[in-house]
């Protein structure tokens, strides 16, 4: 774990494979691994070591994270959604998990959480364009069509800068 501890990544990543043997380092040794790989580029191992990390109940909200933006990239929007959720709930002031359960649910055809999200990103940040944009077409969406037009304007200033 010093080699993690120090960045030398792909040395820890034998060393945490075999913390992972011993329950009272396992968690972490995982969580370290899967980050390990993360840093390496190692995308494919990382994922495996992130939903390893889920399978055994570990809250985690890096990992679903990257799971969720793995379900996402493959189209899987239902379960994206849950692992963004998960981040949402661990994690509430990550704007970037709102970001993208505003997104995610306005693909899946959910206008009323999809603005629930948006809103609740906006309040992190009242300048996430994505989040103004979305929030707009949810609000066109649920029939008020007037206060979408404020969303919009306020997306236009601040995509500008």
């Amino acid at each position: 774990m010093a080699e993690y501890q120090l960045q030398a990544y792909r040395e820890a990543i034998p060393h945490l494979q075999q913390a992972e043997a011993f329950p009272q380092y396992r968690t972490l040794a995982l969580e370290m691994l899967g980050e390990s790989y993360d840093h390496l580029g190692m995308h494919d191992q990382a994922v495996a070591t992130y939903a390893e990390i889920n399978r055994e109940g570990i809250r985690y909200p890096h990992g679903w994270f990257v799971l969720g933006t793995e379900a996402a990239a493959k189209g899987d929007t239902d379960e994206a959604i849950r692992d963004f959720d998960l981040v949402a709930q661990s994690a509430p002031t990550d704007v970037d998990a709102f970001v993208n359960l505003a997104l995610l649910r306005s693909r899946h055809g959910d206008p009323g959480g999809s603005l629930d999200a948006a809103q609740h990103c906006l309040a992190l940040d009242q300048n996430q364009g994505k989040c103004l944009i979305v929030a707009a077409d949810d609000l066109v969406h649920l029939g008020h069509p007037d206060e979408a037009a404020s969303y919009l304007e306020r997306a236009k200033s601040v995509i500008k800068r």
